[in-house]
């Protein structure tokens, strides 16, 4: 194939990619435009991994249009070829299924995935990664983030090993990987302290803010949550930073030992309890004021 012809076919991928995304956002700060992260994929194939495949490389810029757009997989096969459209089709969840379970599958389905799907899939996770490290969206916790870096891996561990400088790479972006400061505990990023939960697909977060308050945040995406809800959601009650020397000799008197320093506090909170057990006692026991919200973009 001549380079005048790889380079009309990558054009037309990328008009095509163009056109269908042309009204969609990153969720960064910044909400950067979405045929950014496409374009990022084919770079870093082309450049890093040394593909030449000019396929790959069309897939790799067609990976979302199904997943994200109205554009159907007889449109891909049609306009790009048999190969290309079982490449991204490879690479695409159904979105008629809870998140959880797409989750679920992309681990369960990832070691047999073609060499080919397996390169588009493993740059698509190298860019998520670098893009939350640098600029996460902005209703992102340091949880979620976490979360999704620990799953990114789950599922890049077991993709064929196709390429050796890819994965070099992703080694390089999960080393990027958000973690709590307790030496710092009122830094940007806030103190983040993490707690079980009782039930499988649950945990909790003890954090305190910048201003000192402290929020408790239950993550909740267990098959109760997707039964009962059809969806995984997060619920964090906040104690105003007034209120924590009483929450501090009310935990003490609840289940003993010294009152806790106010630095010490998060710590205490997380060792005693599962993050259930802090909730029902925060909000039915301990008489302290508090503040709810739910969110379900999680």
């Amino acid at each position: 194939m001549s380079k005048s012809t790889t380079a009309a076919l990558l054009l037309d991928a990328l008009m095509f990619s163009a056109e269908r995304h042309r009204n969609q956002r990153r969720k960064d700060v910044e909400a950067s435009p979405y045929i950014n992260h496409p374009i990022a994929l084919a770079h870093l194939l082309a450049t890093t991994g040394g593909i030449d495949d000019v396929d790959v490389l069309r897939a790799a810029i067609l990976h979302d249009t199904v997943e994200d757009t109205e554009t159907t997989c007889d449109e891909l096969r049609e306009r790009f070829g048999d190969h290309v459209a079982g490449l991204v089709m490879e690479v695409t969840d159904d979105k008629s299924l809870p998140k959880q379970r797409r989750k679920e599958l992309q681990i369960e389905h990832a070691p047999h995935k073609s060499g080919g799907a397996a390169l588009v899939k493993l740059a698509d996770k190298i860019c998520n990664l670098r893009d939350i490290a640098a600029a996460p969206p902005a209703d992102w916790s340091l949880a979620r983030r976490q979360e999704y870096f620990d799953w990114a891996k789950r599922v890049v561990d077991g993709l064929p090993r196709v390429n050796g400088p890819l994965l070099a790479v992703f080694d390089e972006a999960y080393a990027l990987r958000p973690h709590s400061r307790p030496s710092d505990p009122l830094a940007r990023d806030g103190h983040w302290l993490s707690m079980p939960g009782e039930r499988r697909g649950t945990s909790g977060f003890v954090r305190v803010l910048d201003d000192g308050s402290i929020e408790v945040e239950v993550y909740d995406h267990s098959p109760q949550a997707e039964v009962s809800l059809g969806r995984e959601f997060s619920a964090i009650y906040r104690v105003e930073r007034n209120q924590l020397g009483a929450l501090a000799e009310r935990f003490a008197v609840g289940f003993g030992g010294p009152i806790s320093s106010l630095a010490d506090l998060p710590d205490q909170l997380t060792n005693f309890l599962d993050v259930q057990s802090l909730v029902k006692w925060l909000t039915e026991e301990s008489g302290i004021e508090f503040t709810k919200r739910v969110d379900f973009d999680v």
